[in-house]
């Protein structure tokens, strides 16, 4: 009985940690964070779909104890659906995690293009995330930017694996803007902008 009961407590929070981890598929290709994925983890419904794997074991316990300790088989049977949960979650996270990878490789593939465009054109392009404001000084920090190459465009929200592919991008364009610009450019850029929006920079 013992053995049965350390077996189901130990499937249980093996089943936990892979459900945990799986959810990296989520923030993939950024490192691996225990404590952001233990935050992200919707554990209500989780527990609400646990509470049914117990259920369900308790069913077919009954079903099958008759004359066996029904405590004994139910313990088994949770361990075994626990396992067989522990799995699914494995199989989900690794597919999931597969299928983003192809997707990162492809946008880093399209953001190296980008970039070598953006050289050739001299129109660096950073990306920025949230809604932009507008006001007066606009076309004056548009002009400032410009003079170095670099324009800006603005996206509501950034996935992890746009997060990436932004870095990537400003890391290929760095030794251009360096060349073109010449050393302490963007002190200089900075300089010319808070002097032109003293509020803001």
């Amino acid at each position: 009985m013992k053995r049965a009961i350390c077996l189901t407590l130990i499937t249980a929070l093996l089943m936990c940690a892979l459900i945990i981890c799986s959810y990296y598929v989520f923030s993939y290709p950024l490192s691996f964070d225990i404590a952001y994925l233990v935050k992200q983890v919707e554990w209500h419904p989780l527990f609400l779909l646990y509470l049914a794997l117990l259920l369900f074991a308790f069913t077919l316990a009954f079903i099958i104890s008759r004359k066996r300790s029904f405590i004994l088989i139910f313990l088994k049977t949770a361990s075994i659906l626990q396992c067989m949960a522990a799995l699914f979650f494995v199989v989900l996270g690794l597919t999931g995690i597969y299928k983003t990878h192809q997707q990162y490789k492809e946008i880093i593939r399209e953001t190296k293009k980008r970039a070598e465009s953006d050289i050739k054109k001299d129109s660096v392009t950073f990306i920025f995330y949230g809604l932009p404001i507008y006001d007066s000084n606009d076309l004056k920090k548009d002009s400032i930017q410009a003079r170095y190459g670099i324009y800006t465009s603005f996206y509501c929200t950034l996935a992890p694996i746009e997060e990436k592919a932004d870095a990537y991008y400003k890391q290929l364009t760095a030794d251009y803007l360096n060349k073109r610009n010449g050393r302490g450019w963007k002190q200089r850029m900075q300089k010319e902008l808070a002097a032109c929006c003293p509020n803001i920079y």
